[in-house]
Formats: C-alpha cells, structure tokens, sequence
C-alpha cells in the first residue's frame, strides 16, 4: 500500500491543524500503517475500515442536537463531501485505471448487496431485491464511465459496508473461502482510494467541515 505522499503532507504540517482535524487524521494513519503486517486479508479489511472510520465518523452532527446519523447516511455525507472536493477527478481515475475489474466484480456480488440480505431473511420480496440490485449496478457503471465521482463512491462504499458488517459483526469466519473474492477486492479498493481521501481532507483542513472525532482527546 502507498500512502507515503498523504503521510508526508500530513507530517509536515501536522503542527499546523486544528486538533480536531489532527487527531482524525493521526488515527486514520496509525490503522493504515497496520496494514502490511496483517496476517490475514480480515484483518486488512479491519484495519483499512477503522482508517475510513475515522475520518468520515462525527461526534455528532450538532452541539445543540442529540440526533445522530445512521452509519450509512454518515459516510454517504462525507463521500458527498469528498467528491465535490475532488475536482481533479482522481478517486474516478484510481477506480478506472486500476480497480475497475475489482469494482465490476464487486457490483456483480449480491451477498455485498444489503437488501440481497432482507430479502433473504424475509423482508423483502425477490423483486424488490433484484431490481434495486441492477438500478445500482448500472448507475455506478454508467458513473464509471462518465466521471460521476459522488454516486459511484455512494455505491461502491455501500457494498463495502455490508461487507465490513460481515466481518465485524461475526458474520463470516476468519480466513473463510466463502466470499474470499469480494474481501480480496474490498482490500484493493480501500487501499487505493483511503489514501486518496486522505490527501483530499489534507488540502482542505476546515474542522467544520469534518466535525470532531468521535472519542476526542479529553484533557485532564
């Protein structure tokens, strides 16, 4: 994995964040810096996960409001954010360039697919399913093709928590060969793309756009 460049322009100018900002970013780097030596790709998954999490999870959404966004709706704001902060498009290029055969066959995978899942614990009916499956399929390809870099994250990333639900909530065993291909995948993609995200929030260092971290450092 590289990441080198987004690290350094970190470093460099760590002294310079607000803490807020900093502390999302050091944590983000320190389960990044993890990656290589996992023994297994759960593990990477894991790791690469925890360093998206950090970034794009918020305390809360208002100091004077208790209500709190839902995972999915969380970091579907923040990848909003994100793409319309990419003007140079490199999140789209990175994905057509080298994890388009990843993406495609991540898209193809319906156990990454959440609503594959309701229906099979009988919340929805196969219709309902499978037309929502080809829907988000064709919209990622058709953004794929025309550089629509907001609602192809939307879709990747979607699939990508499902599979991260798997994984950490026990639903999926450690080194399994089931679904091992859409892991694999995940893996690659987040690799290329989290540090890409990185650089993005480092050139654009506005705390009040990203919020405080969860967890903050309290001073004692």
């Amino acid at each position: 994995m590289n990441f080198e460049t987004a690290y350094n322009l970190y470093h460099d100018n760590k002294s310079n964040f607000d803490e807020n900002f900093r502390i999302k970013l050091h944590r983000a780097f320190s389960w990044l810096k993890q990656v290589e030596n996992a023994p297994n790709e759960d593990l990477r998954y894991i790791c690469l996960w925890i360093a998206f999490n950090s970034v794009y999870a918020k305390e809360r959404d208002s100091k004077n409001s208790s209500f709190t966004l839902g995972e999915r709706q969380s970091f579907q704001r923040y990848l909003s954010v994100i793409g319309n902060l990419d003007k140079e498009e490199r999140l789209v290029k990175a994905i057509r360039q080298s994890l388009k055969s990843c993406v495609l066959e991540l898209l193809e995978n319906r156990y990454t697919f959440q609503p594959y899942w309701d229906y099979y614990n009988g919340l929805k009916d196969l219709k309902t399913w499978d037309k929502a499956f080809i829907k988000a399929k064709n919209l990622a390809i058709r953004e794929l093709a025309q550089g629509g870099t907001v609602n192809l994250l939307t879709v990747i990333f979607d699939r990508l928590y499902t599979l991260r639900n798997q994984v950490l909530h026990g639903g999926s065993t450690c080194g399994s060969q089931i679904n091992r291909q859409a892991l694999h995948d995940g893996c690659s993609i987040l690799e290329t793309l989290v540090p890409i995200i990185l650089e993005i929030m480092l050139k654009k260092p506005d705390t009040a756009i990203w919020g405080e971290p969860y967890y903050p450092h309290v001073h004692d």
